[in-house]
């Protein structure tokens, strides 16, 4: 009997570990099958004759994870393309084994680390990443820096972990009160022990980096006030432009929990719509916090001020898109990571804008931890008023009397229905331009919500209207456009329903890639290493 010849192809097995490293994409997913890499795979290049792949191209595919160092077993590999995603972690040192390789292009990603030592006849192209290649960052190998840097960084590393394991600590052994009561915060929302440190060592980044990209945080580089402290431009070495939150506090406990709270969710939670966190330093009583940079500020400015500013009112596309930005990130929270989160503070300040007037949500101090059982937290109230819904505060009857913005501080449940009531809100002001609470309005017009609907309800015909177009909208698809605009990867000629099962596959996809910071190996390590 002639035996069966089965002609498999090695790479289709590196391929797939490549695309389990991004969260196997639907896009990855749905065309990469077969036993044939060279034969319709998307992205996939191939020298026809020798049926070894030669490029791959990742280019804006809005993936998430890590770079797989199965691209090193790609022998043939000339080009890789793999810039504008989102992608984290370090370049693989084993990468500078392809020795047919020509052009490396990580270019707008959140990669952190050293460069690792390619030949000369390789084009790297690294813009775009601010932590990648800078002293201070961490080696991917999670090797003890040198003795230079040591001085800047490796202080800091120890600092936050003793700060982190000391706060833990206290916090397990008695609920703090932050000088507004007991705070009855549910097992599994302790922020403190949700410090994680991204893989090749952590997300320190030494004072002196931020200090010179600030030009020693000078008054022309402030951009705003944040939680506890102020808010700064900075322009790394490379040109890239990030923004410092500076905070000074001692001795107070709320203000460690929120820069605790910051750290603990971006280093785990990463989405194209929420604004990325690229590095911490502690440096004694002052805190550091490292964004990326968004040109357009908070989305209130274009909301309230635009005329102040000299600006230009938003548009209806642009309301449109910045509110579906918003949605897409909240859900992303809720309902996608690989835990359920809770934002507790949205608001138009808390809203930023790119140069493409792409919004992404920001200031995580606030938020908290909602157990995959348990869809209801105790916690301290956080908020804004005009975002919190009456009912959840324990006293509402001197709302009438409030004549400015301020944080609610109170206790009780809440559940992811406080977002979706705030995010009601802005919705409310993306359409009409006032604002929630406003206090140089009279009294019967100052809380926007009540308005709105008081507006809405005075006509029956509005009603009915209302009742007619719902379940339209729900099957409407928008017109073909003569230009085609960027939407940030939505398919503008999906009805909204299609584009929300699209959005919840793709984070889906997205949130495998980011499931593993749940391990303590590099806290771990980086114990090890204070106490070698």
């Amino acid at each position: 009997m002639i035996p069966l010849k089965c002609n498999y192809d090695t790479q289709v097995t590196t391929l797939l570990k490549i695309a389990e490293a991004v969260g196997h994409p639907e896009g990855l997913a749905g065309n990469w099958v077969g036993n044939d890499s060279c034969k319709n795979w998307t992205f996939v290049t191939c020298d026809a004759q020798k049926k070894k792949v030669t490029v791959i191209n990742f280019s804006k595919q809005h993936f998430v994870g890590r770079i797989s160092p199965a691209f090193a077993d790609l022998g043939s590999l000339e080009n890789l393309f793999l810039n504008d995603n989102s992608l984290f972690g370090s370049i693989p040192d084993n990468l500078i084994g392809l020795t047919q390789l020509q052009i490396l292009d990580v270019t707008n990603n959140n990669l952190t680390g050293k460069v690792p030592a390619f030949t000369s006849k390789v084009t790297l192209k690294l813009e775009g990443n601010p932590l990648l290649g800078i002293p201070g960052t961490p080696s991917p190998s999670g090797s003890v820096p040198g003795a230079g840097i040591i001085a800047g960084v490796s202080i800091a590393v120890i600092i936050l972990v003793i700060v982190v394991i000391l706060v833990g600590y206290k916090y397990y052994k008695k609920k703090q009160d932050d000088g507004t009561g007991g705070n009855n915060e549910g097992t599994g929302d302790n922020v403190a022990t949700e410090l994680r440190t991204v893989e090749g060592g952590n997300m320190a980044i030494s004072v002196e980096v931020l200090r010179r990209a600030t030009n020693n945080f000078d008054e022309n580089n402030f951009i705003g006030k944040g939680g506890f402290g102020n808010v700064y431009r900075g322009q790394l070495d490379d040109g890239t432009q990030i923004a410092v939150k500076r905070m000074k506090f001692s001795n107070n406990n709320k203000g460690q929990r929120e820069f605790e709270a910051e750290i603990a969710v971006l280093t785990v939670v990463r989405h194209t719509h929420l604004v990325a966190l690229l590095g911490a330093c502690i440096d004694g009583d002052e805190r550091f916090l490292v964004y990326e940079y968004m040109p357009q500020g908070p989305l209130s400015r274009h909301l309230f001020e635009w005329e102040g500013n000299g600006g230009s009112s938003l548009t209806w596309k642009q309301r449109v898109s910045i509110a579906l930005d918003v949605a897409r990130g909240v859900d992303y929270m809720h309902s996608r990571a690989y835990k359920s989160f809770i934002h507790r503070d949205l608001k138009p300040t808390n809203i930023l804008l790119n140069d493409n007037m792409r919004a992404k949500v920001a200031d995580f101090g606030l938020v908290r931890n909602v157990s995959d059982r348990n869809s209801v937290v105790e916690t301290g109230f956080g908020g804004t008023l005009g975002y919190v819904a009456p009912e959840t505060l324990k006293t509402v009857a001197r709302l009438s009397y409030l004549t400015s913005w301020f944080t609610v501080a109170g206790f009780g449940s809440v559940t992811r229905k406080v977002d979706v009531y705030a995010f009601g809100a802005i919705l409310m002001e993306i359409i009409t331009g006032r604002k929630a609470l406003d206090s140089t309005l009279a009294d019967d017009e100052r809380h926007l919500v009540p308005w709105f609907r008081s507006r809405l309800l005075v006509n029956q015909d509005s009603v009915r209207n209302f009742n007619i177009l719902a379940p339209l909208a729900e099957k409407w698809n928008p017109p073909e456009h003569e230009e085609e605009e960027d939407a940030g990867g939505t398919d503008l000629h999906m009805s909204l329903p299609q584009t929300l099962l699209g959005w919840q596959s793709e984070d889906r996809m997205a949130a495998n890639a980011t499931g593993h910071y749940t391990d303590h190996t590099h806290t771990s390590k980086l114990q090890d290493t204070q106490t070698s």
